[in-house]
């Protein structure tokens, strides 16, 4: 991913344990309350060329994601707050959990036609982010996709079957 470092299997799932409560948990805390974890983050490499699962260097302000990317892993670019532009390519499929999330300085987002599911809280806490166009074909939107963005409307493409 020109020259960023991703970060490894192990440690998406180290961030996965750290967010669930320490007793065994499935809660999710909110996103605020995740950068304790991702804070913790160990740098790793990966192989699977299909997927963007982690950036270390969360001071970009600009991402191309490369053709032949059909998702984006849970909580990939979350807290990459000077983002200003991301450009993802036709082919992802999967924007995954808190993908994107307190990206507040991303005023806008082209979402590919391949789209199929925006996981929960994907877009949430990006408070520049007035403009998006959900493509057809997106047959999925998780809880709180885009709560606390900056959204004023949204019009839902009637693919969309679950909310």
């Amino acid at each position: 991913l020109m020259g960023k470092v991703l970060v490894n299997e192990s440690s998406l799932s180290g961030i996965a344990d750290a967010i669930r409560g320490k007793n065994g948990s499935t809660d999710t805390y909110m996103p605020n309350e995740m950068a304790a974890a991702i804070t913790a983050i160990e740098t790793g490499g990966t192989t699977d060329t299909n997927t963007i699962k982690g950036i270390i260097d969360r001071s970009i302000t600009s991402l191309v994601i490369p053709d032949g990317v059909t998702t984006i892993e849970n909580s990939a670019l979350s807290y990459c707050e000077s983002l200003t532009s991301a450009t993802l390519p036709d082919g992802v499929t999967t924007i995954g959990k808190f993908a994107f999330c307190w990206c507040n300085s991303l005023p806008s987002i082209n979402l590919p036609n391949s789209l199929t599911s925006i996981d929960m809280s994907a877009f949430s806490y990006c408070t520049k982010l007035t403009s998006v166009k959900l493509p057809e074909g997106l047959t999925t939107i998780g809880d709180s996709a885009f709560e606390k963005s900056g959204l004023t409307s949204i019009t839902v493409p009637s693919s969309v079957t679950t909310i």
